[in-house]
């Protein structure tokens, strides 16, 4: 049980790095440029698939199923853009 307790506050404190190490990138002026073309590309979609499609969690269990039902989610969308902008999709 010790052992648990110990890989659990280290698992803490690795996390708790990562994220000053992530504010110290964020605050470098490159890291500004680029964290602010993520929020405008990246972030967007995923909020949408949640809000607007309530996709608050996954149904199925296991690292497989789990990406397959991303991947699922995620064409969904796609293809529900594709058809708001009426624009055909063209064959590969």
């Amino acid at each position: 049980m010790i052992i648990v307790r110990r890989e659990s506050r280290l698992k803490k404190i690795a996390a708790a790095k990562a994220e000053l190490e992530r504010e110290a990138r964020e605050q470098a002026e490159p890291g500004r440029a680029v964290y602010k073309m993520r929020k405008g590309i990246v972030e967007p979609v995923f909020g949408q698939i949640k809000e607007r499609r309530d996709f608050l969690r996954f149904s199925l269990r296991g690292l497989r199923n789990v990406r397959c039902e991303r991947k699922l989610v995620c064409l969904a969308s796609n293809l529900r853009k594709l058809y708001g902008s009426g624009r055909a999709p063209q064959a590969a």
